[in-house]
């Protein structure tokens, strides 16, 4: 986040086993409400409903990571997709 002045306002969860409360989900629909959002990640192993949630009304871009490669064929070079599709995915979210 810092090599790329990346401004991490903030996450939902942890881990996919545990959902956020009431007092988290307020307070990012407050941060999304205040304008200097650009764009709100999630990761495919997360319920996209919590997302999918708290963004409606905001016109706030969507994009998905997935650090643990779910679709991508474990194969040489493999590792170089995972991290293509990482930078696209942050390319296109953040250009929107």
């Amino acid at each position: 986040e810092e090599r790329y002045q990346l401004n991490n306002l903030g996450h939902f969860t942890v881990t996919p086993d545990r959902k956020p409360g009431a007092k988290t989900l307020i307070q990012i629909r407050k941060t999304l409400g205040a304008g200097n959002v650009a764009c709100v990640f999630s990761e495919p192993q997360f319920t996209p409903a919590v997302v999918e949630s708290v963004m409606r009304g905001s016109d706030v871009a969507k994009g998905e990571l997935d650090p643990l490669g779910s679709t991508i064929k474990v194969e040489p070079g493999s590792y170089f997709n995972l991290l293509g599709n990482m930078a696209d995915s942050f390319a296109q979210c953040l250009a929107k």
